[in-house]
């Protein structure tokens, strides 16, 4: 009972693997919500500002007319309501994991999106960052490059936050996890030269 408590406190999300190590996870940069944030904002004062000047300036309608409106102004900020909020789960929801053995991005929503792509550290053979221009400068938002042994392969992460950070990180675990790689090797190669020299000690029992 003991050992299944100590698994469950290192265990950080719900795919993780018995001794798979965990560095840390982050959402798309805020910058990502600009776009329907202001969408939601243009539409609801564009309905108010319309409703207020068609009171002011038109003539009488009819209450059925009024009526008529006031529900399709209704449906359209309901709409862009669900749309902004399916939005704000989006974001929420799509992670990237970071862990000694792999890097795994979470993509989702609530009803049309649910994928997951995970990379192996051990094909990545290079970690580039590119953030091109003054606001991604500014705000330190860029793209982190994973560059595979088949390059048609490589995998591209946008809207990291914290880029610089976030690369000078990935690329520490993929060399840890290249020296941790190399020191089983050599351990395995040592066991296997120490085996081979001690099967060549046995003396010939040969008739």
């Amino acid at each position: 009972m003991y050992v299944y408590y100590a698994y469950m406190e290192n265990k950080f999300f719900h795919d993780q693997f018995p001794n798979e190590t965990f560095y840390g996870f982050f959402s798309q940069h805020w910058f990502f919500l600009l776009s329907p944030v202001s969408r939601y904002l243009l539409v609801i004062i564009t309905i108010g500002i319309g409703t207020i000047l068609s009171v002011k300036f038109l003539p009488a309608i009819s209450v059925e007319m009024f009526r008529l409106v006031g529900i399709i102004l209704f449906l359209i900020i309901l709409i862009e309501t669900q749309v902004f909020f399916c939005a704000i789960v989006s974001w929420l929801l799509t992670i990237v994991i970071l862990t000694d053995i792999r890097v795994i991005e979470v993509i989702k929503s609530l009803f049309l999106h649910d994928e997951k792509e995970v990379v192996d550290l051990k094909k990545v053979q290079d970690i580039q960052m590119r953030k091109i221009g003054l606001i991604r400068n500014f705000l330190d938002m860029g793209r982190i490059y994973l560059t595979l042994a088949n390059i048609k392969d490589s995998k591209a992460i946008t809207h990291v936050p914290h880029v610089s950070y976030w690369t000078q990180k990935f690329n520490k675990v993929r060399l840890k996890s290249i020296s941790r790689k190399k020191g089983l090797d050599d351990a395995i190669d040592s066991i296997s030269h120490e085996t081979e020299r001690h099967i060549s000690e046995i003396p010939n029992l040969d008739v």
